[in-house]
């Protein structure tokens, strides 16, 4: 079974799901088309800092003689280039990303992956009372594009579809892992009922929540 958002293969002791990050609609392309012109601005800013008079090199020498000036504008700098970079993987992330997502009898695993790289977390069975459709909603405007470019959802695991709760948080609170947050309802049930066969422990007693 599979669709145009995700494919699944089975294998004789898991499930292996490849769900893309997300569709290339018209609001991510206003939300990329906005962090190009934004980090290209900062970039043009950072940049006028050398090439305006005076020459490079006697600005280069007069903030060598102020140490701490000098150390302010290297932070700056690695602050700014760090922005920029982080703000570009995420942006490939959601164009070019995919969520794999492995279930097996003792264990889940959950890798978000840019080509060959990315970032995945095990999660224990004995910690995973039962996988279940979230009634969660993911704010998927221009403005919450904007705004979650701080949440890095490469590494973030609190969106999507399906969903299980596995403990407590720092905080103590129910921490629930998400993902599929490609699918539409329809789409979740398939794979939450494809799961549930190959796998009935994972079956909820009731209905579940997050």
């Amino acid at each position: 079974m599979s669709s145009p958002s995700y494919t699944v293969d089975e294998f004789a002791a898991s499930l292996r799901f490849c769900f893309r990050s997300r569709d290339n609609d018209f609001r991510t392309i206003v939300f990329v088309l906005f962090v190009a012109t934004y980090s290209t601005f900062l970039g043009q800013c950072a940049m006028s800092m050398f090439i305006a008079q005076p020459p490079v090199s006697q600005r280069l020498g007069n903030l060598s003689a102020n140490p701490f000036l000098f150390g302010w504008l290297l932070a700056f700098l690695a602050i700014l280039l760090y922005i920029i970079i982080s703000t570009w993987i995420e942006i490939v992330w959601r164009f070019t990303g995919k969520e794999i997502v492995e279930i097996s009898k003792s264990s889940i695993s959950i890798r978000h992956q840019i080509l060959k790289f990315g970032v995945m977390k095990n999660f224990r069975t004995e910690k995973i009372p039962c996988i279940f459709i979230s009634r969660h909603k993911d704010n998927e405007s221009i403005t919450a594009l904007l705004i979650s470019l701080k949440e890095r959802r490469l590494s973030s695991f609190d969106r999507g579809k399906l969903a299980f709760n596995y403990g407590k948080d720092y905080f103590g609170e129910r921490n629930t892992i998400r993902f599929g947050s490609i699918l539409d309802a329809e789409q979740a049930k398939q794979v939450i009922a494809t799961i549930h066969h190959k796998f009935p422990q994972y079956k909820c007693p009731e209905k579940g929540a997050g």
